[in-house]
């Protein structure tokens, strides 16, 4: 009892008081914390020596802080240097924290849905995964790979502002803003400067250039002025920040949504392509989105990033391969008008990519012209969206049926594998869906249209 008493009375001093006494105080304890321990057991009480010793090693932990890392570019990565932690990808080798799906998921308590979150946990937690190593690394540059380094580069200020560097870290990578959050203001100004000086200065996502954009982007404290002073970059930030606003009031206006949560696909029909983070702000929950512009035949579909990755808030179905659903589409605009041909860019039909792709986006497309991945990725507004002969409720119920065909018997679930995906994709038998799709279809294609046309002016 005297030796546990002695104990707390040194736990307590190590959990408290700033200055040299408190210094003082935890330099002793460090020397004589193992003797004190050995002195415990000794007494005959070894069950209370271990939970007290073990709450001494806790808070030991919790008091000390993880050290700053050494950012190390991609390609001057060593594959034999264990002192590195990967983030926001993946590497055979070396210790990974990411969302990426891997072998092995994460530890338990880091998990988030963004590789930041995870590293922001974990030097929130002082975990071994931070503490292990002394450099960082990523084979890319976007808003959750910069956000995880410069979180790891500077942990005292990351913790200060984690709430917003989580936000903005989901904003940037799902493209799904919800400014019900108090932090999603700030964090939706961080993405549009990321984004704004990045194309300024620098390449597109998704083309050659971004090693050439860590160096400004860590440099002279930029990023930490911005977090703190966002009004001072307000030159840099506005216009995308205003157009994210406005075509979210767009949509809630002007815009109308169906959700089908048994596949968890989001139809929009939306007078004007929008910006991302406005289309995908009424998306969250939804995998799949079918976006309808303007009325007239004008479409995407595309497969979110939530499959592409392992989230951990939700439980998500694994991706489905389109290529058959894009064959009968073929079909039908065959049937509904002649094909559309161009001598400068071939034939107009629907396309999409595969499930690796980490945005397959299922659209008509000149077969010689047809978007980069860049292009891809940037907004809708940003590319034109050709038209189809099929009309949007014959569109609807095609991808309504091919998706819960897919899905019969399939369960939600997290940390679907590559493999468990193509699995589930093997065994799914489209034979019986084509014959009874196309019958449907074709019905379809002689209806009237939507029940209630969608008529609305551009925002």
């Amino acid at each position: 009892r005297q030796a546990g008493t002695v104990l707390l009375e040194r736990l307590q001093g190590l959990r408290g008081g700033g200055g040299g006494e408190g210094q003082r105080r935890r330099e002793k304890m460090r020397a004589t914390a193992a003797p004190l321990h050995l002195a415990i057991l000794s007494l005959g009480g070894a069950s209370v020596g271990y939970v007290l010793y073990g709450l001494y090693r806790w808070l030991k932990q919790r008091t000390s802080s993880v050290e700053p890392l050494e950012f190390v570019p991609w390609e001057s990565l060593k594959n034999e240097d264990s002192s590195v932690l990967v983030v926001d990808c993946t590497h055979p080798d070396l210790l990974c924290l990411t969302h990426h799906k891997m072998a092995s998921l994460p530890p338990r308590s880091l998990r988030e849905d963004t590789s930041s979150g995870m590293v922001l946990n974990a030097i929130a937690q002082n975990h071994s995964v931070v503490k292990s190593v002394h450099k960082i690394s990523v084979n890319h540059f976007d808003i959750d790979a910069f956000i995880s380094v410069w979180s790891a580069l500077n942990p005292k200020a990351s913790l200060e502002h984690i709430r917003t560097l989580k936000a903005a870290a989901h904003i940037g990578d799902f493209r799904e803003l919800d400014l019900g959050l108090p932090e999603a203001d700030l964090g939706l100004k961080i993405c549009c400067w990321l984004n704004t000086v990045e194309a300024i200065k620098f390449s597109r996502p998704f083309e050659p250039g971004d090693s050439d954009k860590w160096p400004y982007f860590l440099g002279e404290g930029r990023f930490l002025q911005m977090v703190t002073d966002p009004e001072a970059f307000r030159q840099e930030w506005e216009d995308e920040y205003v157009r994210v606003l406005s075509d979210v009031q767009c949509l809630e206006d002007q815009g109308r949504i169906r959700r089908y949560p048994d596949i968890d696909l989001c139809v929009i029909e939306s007078p004007q392509p929008l910006h991302y983070y406005a289309l995908f702000s009424a998306t969250r929950g939804c995998d799949i989105v079918l976006t309808s512009y303007n009325g007239g035949g004008h479409y995407e579909i595309e497969q979110k990033y939530t499959q592409f990755v392992d989230i951990h808030s939700r439980p998500v179905f694994p991706r489905v391969e389109l290529k058959d659903f894009v064959d009968v589409l073929n079909l039908l605009e065959e049937r509904g008008s002649s094909k559309d041909t161009s001598a400068t860019n071939g034939v107009k039909e629907w396309v999409c990519e595969r499930i690796v792709d980490s945005g397959p986006l299922c659209r008509m497309d000149f077969t010689t012209a047809k978007l980069t991945k860049a292009e891809r990725y940037g907004h809708p507004y940003q590319r034109r969206i050709h038209s189809s002969s099929v009309p949007l409720h014959a569109l609807e119920d095609l991808l309504l049926s091919y998706l819960r065909h897919a899905m019969n018997g399939v369960k939600r679930r997290t940390g679907w594998s590559w493999k468990e995906m193509h699995d589930v994709n093997s065994t799914i038998d489209w034979a019986t869906w084509r014959d009874g799709a196309v019958a449907a279809s074709t019905a379809g294609l002689r209806g009237s249209g939507s029940p209630e046309p969608y008529d609305r002016q551009p925002c």
